[in-house]
């Protein structure tokens, strides 16, 4: 166990958990659930009985207290893959908006995403630069 981890039961499927890290886990094998991009929005999905949800949803819902289902999850630093506790809460479809576009986020346009190995900052950002080359990066484009 990771420091700080902890883990929650996921709401309407009890063979499942999620934790503060951004992980889900299938409770009956123990093994954590490799998360899917979503290459039209740029969010990561997991599959729960054959059903796909996103992965900021399932932290802020076992989380954050209250039935949010039309409330938006804010990434409070832009990142839409990291979906540890810390980086999200909840707000409005107007709120989100907002900080989308104060913090010149693309939003909502459909963000192209792209493997980092084609994408336009490779070379100048070292976080790009870092990754595999079957790392999806949700900011590039295609050189």
């Amino acid at each position: 166990m990771r420091k700080m981890e902890k883990w929650l039961t996921i709401r309407n499927h009890p063979d499942y958990e999620v934790n503060n890290l951004g992980d889900v886990r299938n409770k009956k094998t123990n093994r954590i659930l490799k998360p899917q991009l979503n290459r039209t929005d740029g969010y990561y999905r997991v599959a729960l009985n054959g059903k796909r949800y996103y992965v900021h949803r399932l932290v802020a819902d076992a989380f954050f207290d209250g039935d949010h289902d039309k409330i938006d999850v804010n990434h409070i630093d832009g990142n839409r893959l990291n979906n540890k506790l810390s980086n999200l809460e909840w707000c409005t479809r107007k709120e989100n908006i907002r900080h989308a576009y104060i913090n010149g986020l693309k939003y909502p346009t459909v963000v192209r995403v792209v493997r980092c190995k084609f994408c336009i900052h490779r070379n100048e950002d070292d976080f790009c630069a870092s990754r595999p080359d079957d790392f999806f990066c949700s900011d590039g484009e295609r050189r």
